[in-house]
């Protein structure tokens, strides 16, 4: 009775091990996918803050550009 008991508790034991192999692989899975997604998301914002950066510089610049062709003109700057 005793080794039935151990070797049924040995069972128990070996597939509850194969159960958590299993789960730690899907969470392994699962967390490289997220760290992708975090990857892209980062290059993703580094992207957008530079196009936005430009779209600033650009803005700059034509708004001196506006403004040098309103003195020239004899207009007084525009209120912003």
């Amino acid at each position: 009775a005793d080794l039935a008991a151990a070797e049924a508790a040995a069972a128990q034991a070996a597939r509850l091990a194969d159960e958590a192999t299993a789960a730690e692989r899907d969470l392994e899975r699962a967390v490289q996918t997220l760290e992708e997604q975090l990857a892209d998301a980062r290059r993703g914002l580094a992207d957008t803050r530079n196009q936005a950066r430009r779209a600033r510089n650009r803005q700059r610049q034509a708004r001196q550009a506006l403004e040098r062709l309103r003195g020239q003109a004899g207009h007084p700057p525009a209120e912003r």
